[in-house]
């Protein structure tokens, strides 16, 4: 297999996904009168800074949305206990929570003992799901549309048979095996920009850092994450017998610190703190390369490499001029780091 065109390919789809997510459609594109497009060159800073904060305590305000429901064996009917139940919202977070100040997280939830899952918090929006089980060929159910408060907790996955074992080891680059680590395959081999919008097979580690996913034939790309280390992502393919992946995971760093106005040293609600790292590679499904400011303009980055990360902000009529540099060791908590926005139009 060449993995440098899959590299590619998956790149093009994400530029896709982008295209596809911000290229005005339809009913979605700006209409004259509705405000899109005026100018806030006029406004002051003090009303921006009010503007973002009363923004930040809507969104929290706003009432949330549930999903939930059963995972079954397609044979038996069954319920799955301990099944991994994965979530995507269509987007380009790409399946990851985004709580402001938190950093940046795949959602994900187990099934309990009469095969029950609940997902809560979630923002009006469409959403895909999986649910995969050790042994079991996974189940996937897209375009579930939720809006605010909505309640859907009756949803059927079905889990079959089939299909090859995907699976492996993941250590600490120093030895010993890493429990609770998850692995994430997402089929690339269909080459389309739903691909993208649907939610990964998802497993995860068991004490002796073992996991199991079945799947059918492909081209899968997999990511390997933990809250204490550094991601790792890669390339596999499967056809037609087991596949072994085995990942080593370097412990990672962890940035804390706040979104200023420059000048003012006001905090920035919302603002979209993001990191770029020489040797870091981040694509559609790297998790703790962005963050949400919380409503004093604070921010978590999390699974960093060690080295010098480079910082940007920006939030509704500001950016950073500059991008903050952070020299990061391997494994070092940050605690102080200031990124300073001006008025952008």
């Amino acid at each position: 297999m060449n993995k440098r065109r899959v590299l590619i390919a998956v790149a093009v789809l994400v530029a896709l996904a982008l295209v596809y997510k911000l290229y005005p459609r339809g009913k979605d594109a700006p209409k004259e009168g509705d405000g899109a497009g005026e100018s806030i060159a006029d406004e002051s800073e003090e009303a921006r800074i009010k503007r973002a904060q009363l923004r930040s305590a809507e969104v929290a305000k706003a009432p949330r949305a549930v999903l939930g429901g059963t995972v079954i064996d397609g044979e038996t009917n069954e319920p799955v206990p301990g099944a991994v139940v994965s979530l995507v919202r269509r987007g380009l977070d790409f399946g990851a929570r985004l709580d402001p100040g938190q950093a940046k997280a795949p959602i994900m939830v187990t099934t309990d003992a009469k095969g029950k899952f609940r997902i809560g918090g979630l923002r009006a929006g469409r959403f895909s799901l999986s649910a995969s089980a050790r042994s079991y060929l996974p189940a996937i159910k897209d375009d579930i549309g939720v809006v605010a408060g909505d309640e859907k907790t009756a949803i059927e996955l079905v889990l079959g048979r089939g299909g090859n074992e995907l699976s492996g080891t993941i250590s600490d680059i120093g030895g010993g095996p890493i429990g609770g680590a998850y692995v994430r395959a997402q089929r690339i081999s269909e080459g389309t920009v739903k691909t993208l919008f649907r939610a990964p097979l998802t497993a995860r580690t068991d004490a002796e850092g073992r996991y199991s996913i079945r799947v059918l034939d492909g081209t899968y790309y997999l990511e390997v994450g933990h809250a204490d280390y550094v991601r790792q992502e890669r390339a596999t393919e499967v056809i037609g017998a087991p596949r072994t992946e085995d990942f080593s995971l370097v412990p990672g760093g962890i940035i804390e610190g706040r979104v200023l106005v420059s000048g003012t040293d006001e905090p920035v609600a919302n603002a979209r703190v993001t990191r770029s790292q020489r040797g870091a590679r981040i694509t559609g499904l790297a998790f703790g390369a962005t963050a949400t400011t919380d409503a004093n303009g604070r921010f978590v980055l999390s699974g960093l490499k060690s080295g010098d990360v480079s910082l940007l902000a920006v939030a509704r009529g500001y950016a950073s001029r500059n991008p903050t540099s952070v020299l990061l060791s391997i494994a070092e908590h940050r605690t102080d780091v200031i990124i300073y926005v001006d008025a952008a139009y």
